[in-house]
C-alpha cells in the first residue's frame, strides 16, 4: 500500500476527550506532511487551526477517514463514505462497541504504521433498502448494521407478509422484524435472540422481535437474495429505522425491499487482534484473556 497523504477526521463533539485527541492528531499529521480535511463547522466552532479542505470533497478523494467517537459515529460516517470505498478507521471514545476498534492511545501508537499502509482491511457488506408506497419508491437508503421494522409509538402487533426472492416465506406476527448484515448481527438482532454471524460471511439475517408464534425463529439467507416485506392493510403508524439513526414512518400496505448493496465498507483493523479476540473481549466470554 502507498503512503497515506490525505486524511479526513470526523469527530463526535459530544464525546469526552474528542478535542484533545483531535488536536494531537492534527499536530502529528502536520509533522508528517499529511493533509487533513475536517467538517468546516467543527473547525470554526472549536478554533482548530488551519484551513481544512471541504469535508465532502475529501471523503470522495481522500485516502482514509478517522472516525472519532464510537459505533454510532462510525455508522453516520460510513453513510457518507460507503459509496467511495475509502478505508474508515474507527476510534472508540465511548463504552461498548464492535465497529470502532482502536482506542485513542492505540491510534496514536499505530499512526506511523497506518500512514505507511501497514494495516489490515475488513470488507463489510451493506444492505440497500427501499420503501414503496402506492407503486412509487419514496425512500432509498444504505445500511451497514440493520434495517428494523417496528410498531412505532403504539404497542401493537405487526403483521408482516415476508417473501424471499419470488417465494413466500411467512407472515410474521410480531412486534417487529430486524433485517441485518453479519456486521449488524451483534447489534439489535443479538438482543432480540439472533445468532452472531462472522463479518467475513456474506448473508442476510432475519430476526423477528418478540414473535407471537413460537415457531418463528431467526433465519440466515444467502446475500444474493432479495427480501420483501409488506405491511398489513389495516396497520399504519409503523416505523422503519436504518442503522438506528434514520427513521421513516410507514403506512398501511407499504412495501419494504431489502437486498445486498453493490458497495462495501472497508474498515481499518488492527494486526494485533482478530474479530474473535474482539468478540470475546466485548462479550466477556471465558478465555478472553487466555494466552
Amino acid at each position: 500500500m502507498r503512503r497515506v497523504k490525505l486524511v479526513s477526521i470526523v469527530p463526535n463533539t459530544t464525546k469526552t476527550g474528542w478535542l484533545e485527541l483531535t488536536e494531537r492528531l492534527l499536530e502529528a499529521l502536520k509533522k508528517r506532511g499529511v493533509r487533513v480535511a475536517m467538517p468546516p463547522e467543527v473547525v470554526a466552532k472549536h478554533g482548530l487551526g488551519g484551513a481544512p479542505l471541504d469535508a465532502d470533497a475529501a471523503l470522495a478523494d481522500g485516502e482514509m477517514v478517522f472516525s472519532l467517537g464510537g459505533d454510532g459515529t462510525m455508522l453516520s460516517t460510513i453513510r457518507r463514505v460507503g459509496n467511495y470505498g475509502v478505508p474508515v478507521l474507527g476510534t472508540n471514545l465511548g463504552g461498548f462497541g464492535f465497529l470502532a476498534e482502536f482506542t485513542a492511545a492505540s491510534l496514536l501508537e499505530s499512526l506511523d504504521r497506518v500512514l505507511e499502509g501497514d494495516y489490515a482491511v475488513s470488507e463489510r457488506m451493506m444492505l440497500e433498502v427501499s420503501v414503496e408506497r402506492g407503486g412509487r419508491t419514496v425512500a432509498t437508503h444504505a445500511a451497514l448494521n440493520d434495517v428494523v421494522i417496528d410498531a412505532g409509538t403504539l404497542a401493537r402487533m405487526l403483521r408482516l407478509k415476508t417473501s424471499v426472492g419470488r417465494q413466500s416465506l411467512t407472515r410474521y406476527e410480531a412486534d417487529g422484524l430486524i433485517i441485518a448484515t453479519p456486521t449488524g448481527s451483534t447489534a439489535y438482532s443479538l438482543s432480540a435472540g439472533g445468532p452472531i454471524v462472522h463479518p467475513d460471511l456474506r448473508a442476510i439475517l432475519l430476526t423477528p422481535i418478540c414473535p407471537h408464534t413460537l415457531t418463528n425463529r431467526p433465519i440466515l439467507l444467502p446475500a444474493e437474495e432479495t427480501v420483501r416485506v409488506e405491511l398489513s392493510e389495516d396497520r399504519g403508524g409503523a416505523g422503519l429505522t436504518i442503522d438506528g439513526q434514520v427513521g421513516i414512518e410507514l403506512g398501511a400496505r407499504d412495501v419494504i425491499t431489502i437486498c445486498r448493496s453493490p458497495h462495501v465498507v472497508r474498515l481499518v483493523t488492527s494486526h494485533k487482534r482478530s474479530y474473535l479476540d474482539i468478540l470475546k473481549d466485548k462479550l466477556r466470554w471465558g478465555g478472553a484473556r487466555d494466552g
